[in-house]
Parts: C-alpha cells; sequence; structure tokens
C-alpha cells in the first residue's frame, strides 16, 4: 500500500484513513494497552498486536468485535497475533509487485517471505514471479520454501553462482 510510484494521491488518503481507525479505535478499544494491544500506524496500514496480551483468544474477539465497527471497513489480514488494516482500495502486495516490476522493465522476479501478507505474492498466478516462503506453513500458497531467515544469503548465493556458469551473452 505504501511508495508505489503514480500512487502518491492515494496513499495520502490510505494515510489519513488510517488516522481515522486509529482514532474510532482509542474509543472501540479504550483499554487497548492494558489488556496487551500494540497498535502499530504504518502509515498507510494499520496494525494491531496481540502477542503479549494475558488471554489471547479473549484480546482477539475484543479486536475483531471493534475492527468490524470501523468506518469504513478495513480489509483484514490476520497473522500470528497480529490483525493487520488495510485499505480496501490499497494494492495488496502482490499486485503491488506487479507494478513495480512493470516500471522497472522486470520480466522476472524472486519474492521471499514470511508473514501472512506475503500470501497474495504466493497466490498469484503468474509464472514470471517465484515465490519462496521462509518456515514451513502447510496453508501457504508458496509453492517452494526456505527453514529459516539465514538462508536466504544461501539461496542468494546460489543463485549468483549459477548466473556465473552461465555463457556469456555477445
Amino acid at each position: 500500500a505504501e511508495g508505489l510510484p503514480g500512487n502518491e494521491k492515494s496513499e495520502d488518503g490510505f494515510v489519513r484513513l488510517c488516522r481515522g481507525w486509529e482514532e474510532q479505535l482509542r474509543t472501540l478499544l479504550p483499554k487497548a494497552a492494558s489488556n496487551g494491544i500494540v497498535t502499530e500506524n504504518k502509515g498507510a496500514t494499520l496494525s494491531l498486536h496481540y502477542r503479549n496480551a494475558p488471554d489471547r483468544d479473549v484480546v482477539q474477539r475484543d479486536i475483531l468485535d471493534a475492527v468490524s465497527r470501523l468506518d469504513p471497513l478495513p480489509r483484514r489480514v490476520s497473522g500470528k497475533f497480529v490483525e493487520n488494516l488495510v485499505p480496501r482500495e490499497a494494492l495488496h502486495k502482490g499486485d503491488a509487485l506487479l507494478r513495480v516490476m512493470e516500471r522497472l522493465g522486470c520480466q522476472r522476479a524472486l519474492f521471499v517471505g514470511d508473514d501472512v501478507t506475503d500470501e497474495d505474492v504466493f497466490r498469484l498466478e503468474n509464472d514470471t514471479v517465484l515465490g519462496i516462503r521462509v518456515g514451513m506453513d502447510t496453508g501457504s500458497s508458496a509453492s517452494l520454501h526456505i527453514h529459516e531467515q539465514h538462508e536466504i544469503v544461501l539461496l542468494l548465493a546460489e543463485i549468483i553462482a549459477a548466473i556465473e556458469t552461465l555463457p556469456a551473452k555477445g
């Protein structure tokens, strides 16, 4: 939702929308901080973290109830002890990646992610994007995975080594 070339006007609107949601949530969740809820305003999106809540199930229900009463309603992307609130009109990560590829003239992309919001990229029906999930998740749409973050460096080293063995184009 953020930083896409040519999307500045929409992004300004998303920032205002998130500020409005933040204000509404102060009323809808007046004891958020004492219940272990941390609101993270990312500019054009908002995240409600509840990892440190004393009773995560109760707090998640409270969050979902509050989010269902926001005006306008956000697109909600649930994560591990987090609810991400995204403007409904905002591009998801998959659409944003395709737009950046087009803008830069890239024919292919390698995308590595470990977040539930990365599933938008993994679900793309586009063979020009190779999606790799960090960590095993049987519910993921990623066709490939690596086990841990540090393996990204190993993966990139393998890709570079493979490219270096290709014959030079002349």
